[in-house]
């Protein structure tokens, strides 16, 4: 009986675990559906360049106009819902922060990786304020920097996207 018990303890621990990692997916993904907020209120784009003298990543655009905002909310509802893995040949590496109206007045921020491969492929990663902090302090970027960036953040649990292209 003892032997029994501990055979259905297995198996249930077995299915938690592989059911985890599907709802560890859709959580991903629902939060990068949360990117699409009624209280968005700018998005900043900044962009890892080998050939500038300013501090990396460097602020390239700020998006604010109600047009704007919405065309970045679709977008963001246009991803796909499934995670991949994203290969070493990372041509260009972009930092989004979403920033929010929160209550009483208090800006809240989120941040996304958004990179483009060699075949001009786009996929975008929701990254965390440690990982920001880790991929925020280059004085300069060069080439031996974006796998060390990519390092950072990890070659899973990327999401395949459209390209952002902003009139």
């Amino acid at each position: 009986m003892k032997q029994i018990i501990h055979f259905l303890l297995l198996i249930s621990f077995l299915c938690s675990c592989s059911g985890g990692n599907r709802t560890k997916i859709d959580q991903n993904h629902n939060t990068i559906f949360s990117y699409n907020n009624n209280s968005l209120k700018s998005v900043e784009i900044s962009m890892y360049r080998t050939n500038s003298i300013r501090v990396q990543p460097e602020l390239i655009n700020v998006y604010f106009e109600q047009s704007e905002i919405e065309k970045i909310k679709s977008w963001i509802m246009n991803t796909t819902n499934a995670t991949t893995s994203i290969s070493s040949s990372i041509n260009s590496i972009f930092l989004y922060k979403f920033i929010y109206q929160g209550l009483n007045n208090i800006e809240e921020e989120k941040m996304l990786v958004y990179v483009i491969d060699q075949n001009n492929d786009v996929f975008i990663h929701q990254i965390s304020a440690d990982t920001l902090r880790k991929i925020n302090s280059f004085d300069t970027f060069q080439e031996k920097d974006r796998s060390t960036i990519l390092s950072y953040i990890g070659e899973d649990d990327w999401y395949k996207t459209n390209d952002l292209i902003m009139n």
